[in-house]
């Protein structure tokens, strides 16, 4: 690391310990408050009282199965770094598109790597093989339909973006194996 990056990012993380600190004392401090002498209970019902209907509300209106709180949620994840003077809007639309092939890519993977992992093991081999080339397919087809200048950019970054979220689901996969070994070898007793 560079010593003018050091020199940004240890401030910056010491204000950033400072903040949780901080947060973290205030916190304890309210919840020693409430544990002891009841004092926001008006406030806390009051809360979730409030979410529990918005709640119930944003679940009524849902479109095609998602949320509309799910949608502004969405919404405001990607409009909200377009209004920071930190972030260069025009990197941010491009990385957020080709996140979004990625991810569509990598669905499509997924979905017939399943499929074919419930057929037999030969349709598994196929599969795989299948998803490769696919993939290939499809990211050199975007990739040459780019900018020239960007042709290599875009095609590591999708390819990273595939590699790391089918990682990612392999990682999911084994913390569920393990949280389903430990559940079947902790004994649950029953009241």
């Amino acid at each position: 690391m560079s010593a003018a990056a050091t020199t940004r990012l240890v401030p910056y993380l010491a204000r950033v310990a400072r903040i949780l600190i901080a947060i973290v004392a205030l916190g304890l401090l309210l919840l020693f408050l409430q544990l002891n002498f009841g004092l926001f209970d008006a406030q806390i019902a009051q809360a979730l009282s409030l979410v529990e209907k918005a709640d119930q509300k944003l679940s009524d209106e849902a479109v095609a199965g998602i949320s509309i709180g799910s949608l502004l949620l969405a919404f405001g994840l990607c409009v909200a770094p377009l209004l920071s003077r930190r972030i260069h809007a025009r990197g941010f639309v491009t990385s957020l598109w080709r996140g979004v092939i990625s991810a569509f890519v990598f669905f499509l993977s997924t979905a017939l790597y399943e499929y074919a992992a419930r057929a037999n093991r030969f349709y598994l081999v196929l599969a795989i093989l299948g998803v490769i080339l696919v993939t290939s397919v499809v990211v050199e087809a975007l990739a040459l339909a780019g900018r020239e200048e960007h042709i290599v950019s875009f095609r590591t970054e999708i390819t990273a973006s595939i590699a790391s979220g089918l990682l990612f689901g392999i990682i999911m996969k084994l913390f569920q194996f393990g949280i389903e070994v430990a559940k079947a070898r902790i004994p649950v007793h029953g009241p």
